[in-house]
């Protein structure tokens, strides 16, 4: 259970080392201002009971600790004018606008420097800021996994199925060229594995994050990516399924040589599949690209802009695809 640690250290590298192995462990922190007297400390102290004080003589243990919950970050004391001394709760959310907010006003990139690394935000999830760095790691391998399935595999397949507007043997020669790299005997074994591995910390991560308030775009980040982890798997498994029947996956074993996907009412449901699916990875892409973008010094508005046109983008690419699965041509 995360704990509330008093802090009773001058400002400097020793409060600072402190503060961040208290967030790393999950803890809230209350600042003690090292000019109070003692006795005004020891009132501090009583009245707000942290379970653990950090002074420049050691650690010090006490009973009966006041409870804290997850995502605090900071208690601030009142100065208890009428009456006795009262803790403001701050979460990790507000430390982190009020971090960037500062930041920006003085023109200066709290990542430039050591103290930063306390306010840096991975670029899978806002909120991780005061996260175990388990969490952080895990959070910035599911980014590198996913940009890696995408040079390898999403990238290549979306041009794919954009050729199959042109003709459906437009879409079999681009298929054909494709294949040669996500059907290689090195690297299929490596896109599956990253898959997986997508999958999978993808799990714990939204797990996590579905715990915490969230802004539109960090929602939309959530939702997407576990829609995106069901159609990947989805999409794996019916053509794994028909690869072992010895079925050449290609655009005649989807469209029924050429028909048209609707040519089976059976494949009526494939619609909603094919067209959301490509929209769903564009938009889980677009808002973490957001985050990484906003923690470089870009502008809220302009990463806000550039999400929203990357997702119309992702909608546009989307519905040609599908109207090319309809039958749609234009040779």
């Amino acid at each position: 259970m995360p704990e509330l640690v008093a802090l009773d250290l001058p400002a400097g590298p020793r409060f600072v080392e402190a503060l961040q192995a208290a967030w790393d462990a999950g803890d809230a922190v209350l600042p003690l201002d090292p000019r109070l007297p003692a006795p005004a400390v020891r009132l501090l102290v009583d009245a707000l009971r942290p379970s653990t004080v950090v002074g420049t003589s050691g650690d010090h243990r006490r009973t009966g600790g006041a409870p804290v919950e997850p995502g605090d970050a900071l208690v601030v004391a009142t100065s208890g004018t009428t009456g006795e001394p009262k803790g403001v709760v701050l979460t990790h959310d507000a430390v982190r606008a009020s971090a960037w907010a500062t930041s920006a006003r003085l023109a200066v990139d709290p990542a430039a420097h050591r103290y930063g690394e306390l306010f840096w935000i991975d670029a899978e999830d806002p909120t991780l800021s005061g996260a175990h760095p388990a969490y952080r790691r895990l959070a910035v391998a599911h980014g590198m996994s996913a940009l890696a399935i995408l040079i390898l595999f999403v990238l290549p397949h979306l041009a794919n199925h954009l050729a199959g507007i042109v003709s459906g043997a437009a879409h079999i020669e681009v298929m054909r060229w494709a294949r040669l790299d996500y059907r290689n005997v090195i690297v299929e074994p490596l896109l599956l594995t990253l898959i997986a591995f997508q999958i999978m910390s993808g799990l714990v991560l939204v797990r996590r994050k579905l715990s915490r308030t969230s802004d539109l775009f960090g929602t939309l980040q959530t939702m997407t990516g576990i829609y995106v982890g069901i159609y990947l798997l989805a999409h794996m498994t019916a053509a794994f399924s028909a690869r072992g029947a010895g079925t050449d996956t290609n655009w005649n074993w989807l469209t029924y040589d050429d028909r048209g996907l609707l040519s089976h009412l059976d494949s009526f449901t494939l619609v909603a599949h094919y067209w959301v699916g490509p929209i769903a990875i564009v938009a889980h892409v677009a808002c973490g690209l957001r985050v990484v973008m906003l923690e470089h010094g870009v502008s809220e508005r302009m990463v806000g802009r550039l999400a929203w046109g990357l997702i119309g983008l992702g909608v546009a690419a989307s519905s040609v695809i599908l109207a090319g699965l309809l039958g749609v041509h234009i040779a």
